[in-house]
């Protein structure tokens, strides 16, 4: 494999953070007091007793009447994907609200529908920061929120009317949270961020180590975040010059291959990192816990496209997801040998 980088591509960048809700009908930010069944401070409502009652049924997303089956669904202006509540479903946070594609089908959510940013998939559901959808009285921007039922219930976690994340990632298994803040505010300076208890508490990382474009940021960045599943503390970025790494909550950074090549797309499995480059054109490859490259085949794109996410079922590392910055997605379940077009330019492929 070719790994110099022939030629740049322009990057976009999307934000990650973190969201909750709960059953409280109101919610009191500093005096303001806002009128919503679904959105509560930690302090409103008993997560472990929402979590212990989302543990006992997985989600039936034909039978619920949150979800809406749609033949036709515009799957655009995507802000994150991954496999959440590990049961196979593929969600798409998207600014109008979630599209989840399950067992080959298509599902929309009747409300709730809000601007998902920063959006991380996990075991038991997902974690989000963003802004309010049209028809909720969530204030804006919502901070950092989980959902353990598919998003029918927001759980509020931090920074409610405070922060919008661009820039974060979650452990899978773990729930280490990261987050990349680039606007100061009450809470944090800009930096590097992680909490260990589900944002009871921030430690910013020192970022030791780290290239220029991470350590002094742009106002819209472009690297990527990628937080492991299971092993505490190891977090890595994707960057214009190649893949950094740190085992120690990001306070120190090596950089993990020699080789300097441009990444748009990572995300850590078991076994190694997955990753989006350009070289010359888009490439899926993964540097294996084993310190070898491993190169996959994948669908001619459109000139001057690229691979923007990368998600994979947890239950199976060969089904892969990738989404292209003009807004199509592939699906293999075999590796790479073959892959299925679900979406075409922000449309949803009916069989």
């Amino acid at each position: 494999m070719k790994r110099k980088v022939a030629t740049a591509i322009m990057i976009s960048t999307f934000t990650y953070t973190l969201m909750a809700c709960s059953d409280s009908s109101e919610v009191k930010v500093g005096d303001k007091k806002i009128e919503n069944t679904n959105i509560a401070q930690n302090k409103d409502v008993d997560v472990k007793e929402v979590e212990k009652q989302a543990a006992k049924k997985a989600i039936d997303y034909s039978e619920n009447d949150f979800f809406n089956k749609n033949n036709s669904v515009n799957v655009d202006h995507l802000h994150g994907v991954g496999y959440a509540h590990n049961d196979g479903s593929i969600y798409f946070a998207s600014h109008d609200g979630l599209k989840i594609y399950n067992n080959n089908t298509w599902y929309t959510t009747e409300k709730e529908n809000n601007d998902y940013m920063g959006f991380t998939a996990v075991n038991e559901g997902f974690y989000s920061s963003g802004h309010p959808g049209k028809g909720t009285s969530l204030p804006d921007p919502f901070g950092v929120v989980k959902s353990l039922d598919g998003g029918k219930t927001v759980l509020s976690l931090d920074l409610l009317q405070v922060s919008d994340f661009h820039i974060m990632d979650v452990g899978y298994f773990n729930n280490d949270i990261f987050v990349y803040n680039t606007h100061q505010n009450t809470k944090m300076d800009i930096g590097l961020f992680y909490s260990k208890d589900d944002t009871k508490t921030w430690t910013k990382a020192k970022l030791a180590g780290v290239p220029q474009e991470v350590s002094q940021p742009a106002d819209h960045p472009s690297f990527t975040l990628s937080v492991h599943p299971k092993e505490e503390g190891r977090v890595a970025f994707g960057t214009s010059e190649g893949l950094y790494e740190s085992k120690d909550y990001g306070n120190t950074f090596t950089k993990a291959i020699n080789e300097s090549f441009q990444i748009t797309a990572t995300k850590y499995t078991e076994t190694g990192i997955l990753m989006g480059i350009w070289n010359g054109g888009p490439q899926l490859v993964k540097w294996t816990n084993e310190g070898q490259f491993e190169q996959f085949n994948i669908p001619k794109f459109v000139e001057q496209d690229a691979i923007m996410m990368i998600s994979y079922n947890p239950k199976s590392e060969g089904e892969i997801v990738l989404v292209s910055y003009k807004g199509t997605i592939y699906l293999t379940k075999n590796s790479g040998k073959e892959w299925q077009t679900i979406v075409q330019n922000g449309k949803s492929i009916t069989k």
